[in-house]
């Protein structure tokens, strides 16, 4: 089928996996059946590893047939509000605009594009930390550098040098590592240095709701959200803190996060791309200009990052914006003495609270009396807004 054979090759090497057949044969009928142009020997290859590694060949007896593998029950990370957590969030957030995103956000944003993108990245990197900076060329396909984010700063500061319109959303080793194919990169998974952030991303809702999705985000506080930038296109690019320790974990708080954002029971256009999940995804940077659209990519809100010690990292210096100390949100028990939200939240359930109380989880069952128990369970972690 023109146009949708990607979305089909890993379903039929999973088939060919579940028949027995060998690495050599699969790879042959998908090729020779696929229509033209003809799939790349890499693409059809990569698929067939991915089935090799989670799927089983099935061992038919006579008189019996297969009835697929059982249902398994995923994770529920916002109780029974899970299969509907996105409309929930669109319909708290509802009315919500660029302009009311922007003023709520924990950190002014600049009108200067260029300003846009140091800040930005001046906020969600450490200066020693490397990212990837480039963008699409439609004759030499992917072009950029990886370098420190301090450098890539002075360059939008000091040099005025065009923003690229690409980054990868985590940091990086700085060294070169191998693709699934092989091949040598230095931004490709084997290459990341921090599972920090997730890219949540929508594509069928328009504009508008995507807005309110993100207000009702921003005003519950169940996500720790960190950024949201549109992308000059049709979708905001949300980057949530996720703060995992390696892939594995990552893998795990991916799977419970995208059960909440892309709940397979909900409606299709309540569902952000699953594609986001890997953690070397390349996303949108604030203030390029999209050279399809002629639209820039605009910083729409800016929270503070976090240390791992709880800590706010060094104020940012790029944008010359001030850290804003009146959070819209903010009610007034949770406000500190330096105006910043403090909160705590539950990785097991990602409900994150002003007051840690009354999440209705059951993380920490053992040493509460009920899952509404209006105490802090052993899951909670302090952080600030």
């Amino acid at each position: 089928m023109v146009g949708q054979r990607h979305a089909h090759l890993l379903r039929l090497a999973n088939l060919g996996v579940m028949a027995g057949l060998r690495d050599d044969q699969i790879e042959s009928e998908i090729r020779s059946n696929g229509g033209t142009p003809l799939l790349s020997e890499a693409e059809v290859r990569s698929a067939v590893r991915k089935s090799r590694g989670s799927t089983q060949p099935l061992t038919l007896r006579p008189g019996t047939t297969w009835a697929g593998r059982p249902a398994q029950r995923q994770p529920n990370p916002l109780g029974l509000g899970a299969t509907t957590y996105v409309h929930q969030m669109i319909s708290i957030g509802e009315g919500s605009t660029f302009e009311t995103l922007a003023s709520a956000s924990p950190i002014m944003i600049p009108d200067v594009p260029v300003n846009q993108a140091a800040l930005f990245l001046e906020t969600m990197f450490a200066p020693h930390e490397f990212v990837f900076c480039g963008w699409m060329s439609p004759v030499r396909g992917m072009e950029g550098s990886v370098s420190p984010a301090s450098d890539r700063v002075q360059y939008f500061l000091r040099d005025r040098i065009d923003v690229t319109p690409l980054f990868t959303c985590n940091p990086l080793t700085g060294k070169e590592g191998l693709t699934k194919d092989g091949k040598p990169s230095r931004r490709c998974a084997a290459c990341v240095a921090s599972y920090r952030y997730c890219l949540i991303e929508f594509d069928a809702p328009p504009l508008s709701l995507q807005c309110a999705f993100w207000g009702g985000v921003i005003a519950s506080r169940t996500l720790p959200l960190r950024s949201l930038v549109y992308s000059g296109g049709k979708s905001i690019h949300g980057l949530v803190e996720v703060g995992c320790q390696d892939a594995a974990s990552w893998m795990q708080t991916t799977n419970t996060l995208f059960f909440a954002v892309a709940n397979p029971l909900a409606k299709k256009e309540h569902q952000a791309d699953r594609a986001c999940r890997t953690p070397e995804r390349l996303t949108r940077l604030p203030g390029a200009e999209r050279p399809d659209t002629g639209k820039v990519q605009s910083l729409l809100w800016l929270a503070p990052r976090v240390a791992a010690a709880g800590a706010p990292t060094t104020a940012p210096t790029g944008g010359s914006t001030p850290t804003r100390t009146d959070h819209p949100d903010a009610p007034a028990h949770a406000l500190g003495t330096s105006g910043t939200v403090k909160s705590t939240c539950c990785r097991d359930c990602w409900n994150w609270q002003p007051n840690g109380v009354l999440h209705g989880c059951t993380a920490g069952v053992t040493i509460r009396p009920s899952p509404d128990f209006a105490g802090v369970c052993n899951s909670f972690k302090s952080v600030l807004f």
